[in-house]
């Protein structure tokens, strides 16, 4: 499988600073798709981040992490080692990443 995609730059909903210190709660990975990663995803190798906290979880980077998850991958940064579970920002799924990408606005800050 190719990781070029998945390992890209993702959609920033907020900043990493606020999901970091956001309400989290965990949840099952398969149920993740659309939520807003409140931790950092690195699986090894290659040991770059796929998610990291503020990123819109796709189902194409959940696809990657469960694929690498079944065939042995070191998990780093994880709450859950085994990505039984992931931290997600605690708040409706309707939340500002529907609006428009965090990062599209800093130019005007």
């Amino acid at each position: 499988r190719s990781s070029g995609s998945v390992i890209a730059p993702g959609i920033q909903a907020m900043s990493p600073r606020d999901a970091f210190y956001s309400h989290q709660r965990a949840i099952p990975l398969e149920q993740a798709a659309g939520e807003i990663s409140a931790e950092l995803v690195i699986p090894y190798p290659p040991g770059i981040p796929v998610l990291a906290p503020g990123d819109v979880i796709t189902v194409e980077k959940l696809e990657y992490l469960k694929f690498g998850a079944a065939s042995g991958m070191y998990i780093s940064g994880a709450a859950d080692h085994q990505l039984r579970t992931i931290q997600v920002v605690d708040e409706p799924k309707q939340g500002a990443w529907t609006q428009q990408p965090y990062y599209s606005n800093l130019s005007s800050r």
